[in-house]
């Protein structure tokens, strides 16, 4: 997939971020998923045009320093948390069934492109939610992208997974047009990064924070030059 970070910021129209988890321990789930968020916004996305799914807890929880607030780097200069109503899905909605929606029922055509990321805990063919008890299937996620294709509802998709075991789930995704870049190898881990101690909890991922990084500094890279990037500078496990 050769189109350019800045053909997809300007062309797509629209965006899925999904942040899996709920509770204050996994803080970073959120807090990546609000900073790209921003970025999107910043590339020249409109809030209409972005499907955010966020179990919405970390900004009020009592134990947040900073309440009302979410913070993506240690300096706390830049609160990231763009406020509940911008938030489309949230707390007990933010369910295997609305990820599955939210890549079936897109509002768009065969010539728009479309930009997913997803964050949180994995395993071997699946992704986790914020009700621990149900996770989304690989197998189930590769029949609504199969969908999506066949609907012809978009021209090309670029899927992000941060989630430990995610190449499991990454290798199934055989759709026409789909590109998907996963923090790990079906078989391996992904990990946490930036230990904030006065938050009291990590507020980002190896592989994401990577990602973040590098669209901000390279805005004109291929997809291909992103990919490089993340694998070569993703430590203690394997982009693919």
């Amino acid at each position: 997939m050769l189109f350019y970070l800045v053909e997809l910021a300007f062309s797509a129209q629209f965006a899925v971020l999904y942040a899996g988890s709920g509770s204050f321990k996994n803080y970073r789930h959120q807090a990546d998923i609000y900073t790209i968020y921003n970025q999107l916004l910043a590339r020249g996305f409109t809030p209409k045009n972005i499907g955010l799914y966020a179990f919405d807890d970390i900004a009020t929880d009592p134990r947040n320093p900073f309440i009302g607030q979410v913070f993506h780097s240690i300096d706390h200069k830049i609160n990231v948390y763009p406020g509940s109503d911008a938030i489309n899905v949230k707390g007990a909605d933010v369910t295997p069934e609305a990820f599955y929606d939210s890549i079936t029922k897109l509002p768009t055509t065969s010539n728009d492109y479309v930009f997913i990321y997803y964050d949180n805990h994995g395993g071997a063919g699946i992704l986790g939610t914020p009700d621990i008890y149900k996770d989304i299937m690989a197998d189930q996620l590769a029949e609504c992208f199969n969908k999506a294709s066949a609907s012809n509802l978009y021209k090309k998709w670029l899927f992000f997974i941060e989630a430990c075991y995610s190449g499991s789930t990454g290798k199934l995704l055989t759709a026409p047009n789909l590109a998907t870049i996963t923090a790990s190898m079906y078989n391996e881990s992904s990990y946490s990064a930036i230990y904030d101690e006065q938050i009291g909890t990590y507020i980002s991922n190896a592989f994401t924070n990577n990602f973040i990084t590098y669209i901000d500094q390279e805005p004109s890279s291929t997809v291909g030059e992103l990919y490089e990037y993340l694998q070569k500078n993703t430590e203690r496990s394997h982009t693919c």
